[in-house]
């Protein structure tokens, strides 16, 4: 598994608010980091609409590269979808 997500519900309506952590411990190559937060953000905002009112947090739990970022944002989708 890539990542953990949170969900908080809003009080007020609006759209899917996104809160990203991705430490140095589970990821230490700052150029996969910054993938691994981009990645989270296309997903996220592709699947905005679909989420709802609520806050989300996604934690990275271990590191994708370029080979595997594929697998990774498959897993994302999935989770986001199906948690709702």
């Amino acid at each position: 598994m890539y990542f953990t997500i949170l969900f908080r519900n809003k009080p007020e309506k609006g759209l899917a608010r996104l809160g990203i952590v991705a430490g140095r411990h589970a990821v230490p190559d700052s150029v996969d980091r910054s993938l691994m937060k981009r990645t989270i953000r296309e997903v996220f905002r592709n699947r905005r609409g679909e989420i709802g009112s609520v806050d989300v947090v996604v934690r990275v739990r271990r590191q994708a590269d370029r080979r595997n970022i594929a697998e990774a944002r498959h897993e994302l989708e999935k989770l986001l979808i199906q948690s709702r």
